[in-house]
């Protein structure tokens, strides 16, 4: 019974997973999981750029930025404690080095077809 639930828990939990973790044979595998990250990271790193430049307008609050950004790392990172600790007017400097980020990101995947 127990190795039933933990089977049932696996599979569901798998299902929860956009690209499930496995090895990659071969390298067009590889090159097609390394898109689908930096693809999931530009979403992340252009929505924090978003919600900063609309908290530095005042046009969000700062409970909404937060958990917008709770998701985070890297620069994102940066932009979310901002958020948390109240600084919603220097947002947009905080996250500027995020525009550095989306461009490495956009030539990773224009050089492997995304």
């Amino acid at each position: 019974m127990l190795r039933r639930a933990l089977l049932l828990t696996v599979l569901v939990a798998s299902a929860c997973v956009s690209h499930p973790v496995g090895p990659a044979r071969t390298f067009g595998t590889y090159e097609g999981k390394a898109r689908t990250t930096a693809s999931s990271a530009l979403s992340e790193v252009q929505t924090a750029r978003l919600i900063a430049t609309t908290a530095s307008r005042g046009s969000a609050f700062g409970p909404y930025t937060g958990q917008v950004l709770s998701d985070a790392e890297d620069h994102v990172a940066d932009v979310r404690i901002a958020a948390r600790r109240g600084a919603l007017m220097t947002l947009a400097d905080v996250a500027a080095p995020l525009d550095g980020d989306i461009d490495a990101l956009q030539s990773f995947l224009k050089a492997h077809g995304g």
